[in-house]
């Protein structure tokens, strides 16, 4: 057997390791993949469900708080207005 017989021999095995190596990998990678995304699918729907609970939150607390905090500011506004008015009228006399 010659050299050159066997090294063509090696790269041979070597290309048939490598094959069977990508095809193996490729077929470990399916699984997980399939794996993974049933608790990715799971993952999204829990977002989902965060974010609507987040947005029904909002729309049912924080607008009306904000609202409230308007009022009372608002409130604050005209009491210091009136009460500003009666100080002038007081200094002048």
């Amino acid at each position: 057997m010659e050299l050159s017989s066997i090294r063509d021999l090696a790269l041979v095995v070597l290309a048939l390791v490598v094959t069977i190596s990508s095809i193996y990998l490729c077929i470990m990678v399916g699984i997980f993949y399939k794996r993974v995304s049933v608790f990715l699918s799971a993952m999204n729907a829990s977002a989902l469900t965060v974010k609507q609970i987040a947005d029904r939150a909002q729309a049912e607390v924080m607008i009306p708080l904000s609202q409230i905090g308007a009022f009372l500011q608002n409130i604050n506004r005209t009491i210091a207005f009136f009460g500003n008015l009666f100080i002038k009228k007081e200094d002048k006399k």
